[in-house]
């Protein structure tokens, strides 16, 4: 790492190369030397170029996927290099694709970025010599000595097939890996057992995915928190949610009592069903069902979820919308609006649309009436056919708040100037529900010559004519009745 640093500065091409050169020969001739046993631990990463699928049952395709990866490795080393090779491409996670992540990238490379610069070759190199030594480690773990904690919590993950790759030891802490393959993902765990306190520390770090299934480790980062939350004692497993993304999800968990560990065992299936199974329906109702209907409960949730980014977002929008995820009773409706917030930034019109109806649902509740305006006018303004109804319902809403009046018309008056039919036809149902409330028919009348300027055909004038006349005639009524009263009271010298 050092001499790579000291490369990099001085931006000398052949020498990179040549360094890259070294590494390559070293993995190639310590992959040599491994017994069929060894290599079973390591679990290869399948073909880069020719995607194929991994089959743990047989040796010669594994064998024929461990050439196909050291292609690939002479490929990016033996490629013309230029000053762009010394950096790492942006958005790349290399961890997967190290010898001993046993992810399946078959089909992926809609979903996955794909390492394709000098740092890193280097990179994936360096771990996958790491890992290759944690293997030849491994031999030797049996003869630790564990404390029962530690091997019950080994026994729970051997249990679903989990192997040992490999051992640390920091101080007075050991640390265990292993490694699971999960069709065509896999899980990489890892065990901290820190003597001082007699606590565990579980490392999740489940990889892979497809771009037709990017949801997947979403679902699975809201299940690992319902999950958590529908604990006897959520500070049983103490969990945290460390990363999430299309291809990967980080959880970690914490604790020192031995009657966790069969809350760890079922947790650690939870996850696994979803990481091996393409129809999700059973596993997520099973575990859904379990979350208390508890306010802070959801909104610790929809808090966590939306904080790790766009897939947090997506995930807990899906959930409220397929109502897993009740927002009825929350109180505190902050964690909402935020989620509402992140959702109408999206470019996607179905993130909008959503956010358009959790926005309802906080001005019902009399919150978030600022950034619920601010989302009704982009929602206006978008043009989105599928965008009018929900459009009008948080105008709506706003309005029974009395609220958005001076918005909703300055929006509507622009709208009907605008030559997308959808936001002509947003703005017209605006201004009939503003009439209702007895406001804009000043400014509507102003707009009436420029419609008929821009030979546009509607029904506006009429509409308009037949709300005042209404509204006329309310008042009429109001002033009739408020005489009557006047004099009822004068009669009786009330």
């Amino acid at each position: 790492d050092q001499a790579l640093k000291g490369v990099n500065v001085q931006k000398n091409v052949p020498l990179f190369q040549a360094m890259l050169q070294a590494n390559y020969q070293l993995l190639e001739a310590w992959l040599a030397l491994l017994s069929k046993q060894e290599e079973d631990l390591l679990y290869f990463v399948p073909d880069f170029s020719q995607r194929v699928r991994l089959d743990s049952n047989k040796h010669e395709e594994r064998n024929n996927t461990k050439q196909a990866y050291l292609e690939m490795m002479k490929y990016l080393i033996n490629k013309d290099f230029t000053e762009n090779d010394f950096l790492p491409t942006v958005g790349v996670d290399l961890a997967i694709f190290a010898m001993g992540a046993g992810h399946d990238f078959k089909g992926d490379s809609d979903s996955n970025q794909q390492p394709c610069t000098g740092a890193d070759a280097f990179t994936i190199m360096h771990q996958s010599l790491l890992n290759y030594c944690g293997v030849l480690a491994s031999a030797d773990a049996d003869k630790l000595k564990r404390p029962g904690l530690l091997q019950s919590a080994e026994e729970v993950f051997k249990s679903y097939g989990a192997k040992l790759v490999g051992f640390e030891m920091h101080g007075s802490d050991l640390v265990l890996y292993y490694n699971k393959i999960l069709g065509s993902h896999s899980c990489q765990i890892k065990l901290n057992y820190e003597r001082k306190t007699k606590a565990i520390n579980i490392a999740l770090h489940f990889c892979g995915g497809m771009e037709n299934e990017k949801h997947r480790w979403g679902d699975g980062a809201a299940l690992a928190l319902f999950f958590n939350e529908s604990a006897v004692k959520p500070t049983d497993l103490n969990l945290s949610l460390k990363k999430l993304s299309n291809h990967e999800l980080v959880i970690e968990l914490n604790f020192k009592r031995e009657e966790t560990i069969k809350l760890v065992g079922k947790f650690f299936k939870t996850l696994n069903d979803i990481a091996n199974n393409e129809e999700l329906e059973d596993v997520y109702s099973q575990v859904f069902s379990t979350l208390p209907n508890k306010a802070e409960s959801r909104q610790r949730t929809i808090k966590t979820l939306r904080r790790t980014g766009v897939l947090g977002c997506e995930t807990a929008l899906n959930l409220i919308v397929k109502n897993l995820l009740r927002l009825e009773d929350l109180g505190d409706y902050r964690e909402v609006i935020a989620l509402a917030s992140d959702c109408m930034k999206s470019e996607n019109d179905s993130f909008q649309f959503h956010a358009l109806g959790l926005f309802q649902v906080a001005v019902e509740n009399g919150q978030g009436f600022e950034a619920a305006i601010a989302a009704a006018n982009k929602g206006l303004n978008s043009g989105e056919r599928d965008h009018v109804r929900p459009v009008l319902a948080l105008f709506k809403a706003l309005f029974e708040k009395k609220q958005g009046f001076k918005a909703a018309i300055v929006a509507a008056s622009s709208g009907l100037k605008n030559h997308n039919p959808y936001v002509f036809k947003t703005a017209e149902g605006l201004f009939e529900l503003l009439f209702e409330e007895g406001q804009g028919f000043d400014e509507a009348r102003t707009i009436i010559p420029k419609l008929k300027s821009f030979s546009v055909e509607s029904d506006f004038e009429w509409k308009l004519k037949a709300a005042e006349k209404k509204h006329n005639a309310k008042l009429s009524f109001i002033t009739r009745l408020f005489k009557k009263l006047n004099l009822w009271f004068i009669k009786n010298k009330v």
